[in-house]
């Protein structure tokens, strides 16, 4: 099979896994969300230098010590910070106004871009894109 037809096949199948996800994410409450975030910190943190290794052969780009750091920074620092965040359910209410915000169940609060590699991010930056995209 040509390599766009089979890059295009493998996009849509793994759009329709996500789909799934999403529809499994979004019955799940805030401390199921919570113990899925904390265990992708804890992993990305163990991984954190081969993982900025791999950026730097993939991109030719950085330091890999330098690389290793921002890694380790995203995956503990950064969780640490937000860890405590709601991300589901009611975030906020102002009876004054009358006005309550609720959240959809989501992995983060935080941009992809903030998350451990930034060509991955791109890269599930153009799905979700295509994702949504395709959904309108």
């Amino acid at each position: 099979m040509d390599k766009d037809l089979q890059s295009i096949q493998e996009t849509r199948e793994l759009l329709q896994q996500a789909r799934k996800a999403q529809g499994i994410l979004a019955c799940m409450s805030q401390g199921q969300l919570d113990k899925i975030t904390a265990a992708i910190s804890e992993t990305a943190a163990e991984h954190a230098k081969r993982l900025a290794d791999m950026a730097v052969e993939e991109t030719g780009f950085g330091r890999k010590a330098d690389k290793e750091l921002k890694n380790r920074f995203a995956a503990l620092t950064l969780y640490d910070a937000i860890k405590d965040e709601k991300t589901h359910g009611i975030l906020a209410e102002n009876p004054e106004k009358r006005v309550i915000d609720i959240g959809v169940p989501v992995l983060a609060m935080h941009a992809p871009y903030e998350i451990v590699s930034k060509v991955d991010v791109y890269m599930a930056y153009r799905t979700f894109k295509a994702f949504c995209e395709d959904a309108e």
